[in-house]
């Protein structure tokens, strides 16, 4: 006698309960889409913190794919790493500069400024914090604005936007002194 199983019946306290076992954001993100009461799971706990793991390099697509490709190393030994596609979460006249916690920093130019935005290609809502435009910080030195954006050298958040509302940007911007 075969005896089948509602696995999308399980308790919430048990579904919760297997959530904090996960280590990976992989195996939780795959939790999440076996049901829709596995999902729901997902959805209350996925801000919380993972174990620090190897960072993910993202591969430009070209303009035809329309498309950015992010691949992640293998962290340990006989574990595969993978590709992922995601449509759009860059647009082309955009420039990536860094990345911190998991967002991304995107430039781009409009006009004689730059805009700045955080973008988190992982996340499927709340995944862009417009920053204030280059032009609003106060900069001492005078220089061309022209190509601001390569005058954008390095981009830290304090905390991860995606865990807190309570984080700070710091930014180290200015033309390079021979």
């Amino acid at each position: 006698m075969i005896v089948l199983h509602d696995w999308s019946a399980l308790p919430d306290d048990l579904l919760d309960e297997i959530s904090k076992r996960f280590t990976t954001m992989k195996d939780f993100v795959r939790f999440g889409a076996v049901c829709v009461s596995w999902r729901s799971t997902f959805i209350l706990n996925r801000k919380r913190k993972f174990p620090r793991q190897l960072p993910v390099m993202m591969i430009p697509g070209t303009k035809r794919e329309n498309s950015q490709r992010f691949c992640n190393l293998p962290s340990e030994r006989g574990r595969r790493g993978g590709i992922y596609d995601f449509r759009e979460p860059v647009p082309f006249k955009k420039f990536v500069k860094g990345s911190n916690h998991g967002w991304l920093v995107v430039a781009q130019e409009i006009g004689r400024d730059v805009s700045v935005q955080l973008l988190n290609p992982f996340l499927s809502e709340n995944n862009k914090i417009e920053l204030p435009v280059l032009s609003s910080l106060k900069i001492k030195a005078s220089y061309d604005h022209r190509h601001s954006h390569h005058n954008l050298k390095k981009v830290v958040l304090s905390h991860n936007p995606s865990t807190t509302s309570n984080y700070a940007v710091m930014v180290i911007h200015g033309a390079l002194e021979h």
